[in-house]
């Protein structure tokens, strides 16, 4: 299974960050699920152009759960 990410950060941390922060505690969790659970995956850096359907369809997601408002009678 592949992972892409528009966070050039996050694939270089996953690959060779070390450090001792909040970020890099989740890193480190991330690294350790794909060594076990996920052997055969790997995390690849994308540019947000080549991702742009999938980030336009979340930021409109983002967008309409905004404007939904309910009134209950």
């Amino acid at each position: 299974m592949d992972f892409e990410t528009d966070s050039k950060v996050v694939v270089d941390s996953i690959y060779k960050g070390d450090g001792v922060s909040d970020f890099m505690a989740i890193i480190h969790d991330c690294r350790h699920l794909l060594m076990t659970n996920l052997a055969n995956s790997d995390v690849k850096f994308i540019r947000r152009q080549t991702n742009n359907v999938a980030h336009s369809l979340a930021m409109e997601m983002l967008v309409s759960s905004y404007i939904l408002i309910f009134h209950i009678v």
